[in-house]
């Protein structure tokens, strides 16, 4: 479905989706029952509409969701259609109780929330609490560069490069990328995300073998990676996948002296719910 100025859809009689257009503004009013027999749908033509404008609206004033899970689709669809900023979705539920329940499910640390269309639009302006990306990368001893590159570029679409040890997270991204290029000898994953005031840095790589923190010597020439993670990191561990293993870190945000706070609370965060 291509949404269109008055254009709708009805997924199995339950649900209907009627989408007006205003300039690059997409309003996509819901009104049914949302649940397993349509949410997969839903998501499809959400994430086609958040491609295609610069802000979607979606007014669930008519909208009984089967179980809270299912507000999950709305920031999978944020996520699908590149990220925000890329992707900016407003979720307007006058109800106070549906907000409530957005709040509890966690979507409103991923998109917009407002109980109204304006404050709604407003909102999408700002980064939410929690934004990820992911990239996959084969095994190439110039892959930890491209990794670099990458999440040091993401930071700054995110607006938060002023915020974060720049330097701090090149190197842990480096020396994590480095480690699975020099033992694992396969391809591999790096995911960064930002949740509220902490950045989780994750590399997967297809070896269930576990990482190993060298002791320290002076003298080594090799090594030392996992010894300058550790040294940087607030926290860093590994845990095993169906595929191999995942090798992680947080590292903390630069207080944002200007909002009087931790960075991820600050004027880049969606407004309290009122």
């Amino acid at each position: 479905m291509r949404p269109r100025s008055g254009s709708g859809a009805t997924y199995d009689r339950s649900l209907t989706l009627t989408t007006s257009v205003d300039g690059r503004v997409a309003t996509i009013c819901l009104e049914g029952r949302l649940s397993a027999r349509n949410g997969l749908a839903l998501l499809d033509d959400l994430t086609r509409a958040l491609q295609l404008y610069d802000r979607v609206l979606v007014d669930l004033a008519a909208v009984i969701v089967a179980l809270p899970t299912w507000y999950a689709l709305f920031g999978l669809a944020v996520h699908r259609a590149g990220g925000w900023p890329h992707a900016r979705l407003g979720l307007v539920a006058p109800d106070a109780q549906q907000r409530q329940h957005l709040r509890a499910s966690g979507v409103a640390d991923h998109v917009a929330i407002a109980d109204d269309h304006r404050l709604a639009l407003q909102r999408c302006e700002h980064r939410p609490r929690i934004v990820w990306a992911c990239w996959s990368f084969a095994h190439d001893p110039a892959g930890p560069a491209r990794a670099r590159h990458a999440v040091a570029a993401k930071v700054h679409e995110w607006q938060m490069a002023d915020r974060v040890e720049l330097d701090d997270l090149a190197l842990v991204v480096e020396e994590l990328t480095a480690n699975v290029v020099d033992h694992a000898g396969g391809p591999f994953t790096v995911t960064v995300r930002l949740d509220h005031d902490v950045l989780h840095v994750v590399v997967g790589d297809e070896v269930a073998r576990p990482p190993v923190l060298q002791p320290f010597d002076p003298a080594a020439v090799r090594g030392r990676g996992l010894q300058m993670v550790a040294a940087i990191a607030t926290s860093w561990g590994w845990r095993p996948t169906a595929s191999g293993k995942q090798t992680w870190a947080q590292l903390p945000l630069v207080v944002d002296q200007s909002a009087g706070g931790p960075a991820g609370c600050g004027a880049g965060s969606p407004e309290p719910e009122q």
